[in-house]
C-alpha cells in the first residue's frame, strides 16, 4: 500500500561523542536520498564516488544489483539527515548500481522550497527518481506557512 516507500529515518548524531561512523555496507533493490541538514559527512562509494556531502547536500545511491558505502562525520559538530527508502521498481532492482552527489547550490530552490526528487514549480530536482514522486525541504518561518500550506 506504501510502495514504493520503504522508510523515512531521522539520523542524528554527535560527532563529539566517540567516533560514530557507519562502515562499508550494501544495499540492493531499493534506492536511498540522504539530505543532511545539519553538518558535513565524509562518503565512499563503489560506485567510485567518494567526497564531502555538505549540509543541504543530497546523496542518491540507485542500488540496483548491489552497492557498498561508507560515511564518517567531518569535524567535531551534531550532525543530522533524512535519509528516505525507496523500493525500486522489479525491472531495476538488478540494474547497475549508481550514485548522485549534489552540493547544496545543486539543488534547485523555488521560494522556500528545495526539490529533492521531482520538482516544485520552476525548480525541477536533476535526480531521475524512477518513479512520480515529489520530496521537497521547506523551510519557512512560522508565519509564511499559512501563504505555503
Amino acid at each position: 500500500m506504501l510502495k514504493p516507500f520503504v522508510f523515512l529515518d531521522l539520523a542524528s548524531f554527535d560527532a563529539t561523542v566517540g567516533n560514530p561512523w557507519f562502515p562499508m555496507h550494501p544495499h540492493s533493490g531499493i534506492a536511498t536520498l540522504t539530505f543532511m541538514t545539519q553538518g558535513n559527512f565524509r562518503y565512499v562509494d563503489t560506485t567510485g564516488q567518494q567526497g564531502v556531502l555538505a549540509a543541504g547536500g543530497v546523496e542518491w545511491i540507485k542500488a540496483g544489483n548491489g552497492v557498498w558505502h561508507s560515511g564518517t562525520p567531518v569535524g567535531d559538530t551534531q550532525v543530522k539527515g533524512l535519509q528516505l527508502w525507496i523500493a525500486l521498481p522489479a525491472a531495476e532492482e538488478n540494474t547497475p548500481a549508481q550514485s548522485v552527489y549534489l552540493a547544496p547550490s545543486d539543488v534547485p530552490q523555488e521560494g522556500p522550497a528545495r526539490a529533492l526528487l521531482g520538482r516544485y514549480g520552476e525548480a525541477k530536482s536533476p535526480i531521475n527518481a524512477l518513479a512520480q514522486m515529489t520530496y521537497l525541504s521547506v523551510s519557512m518561518r512560522r508565519s509564511q506557512c499559512l501563504n505555503f500550506c
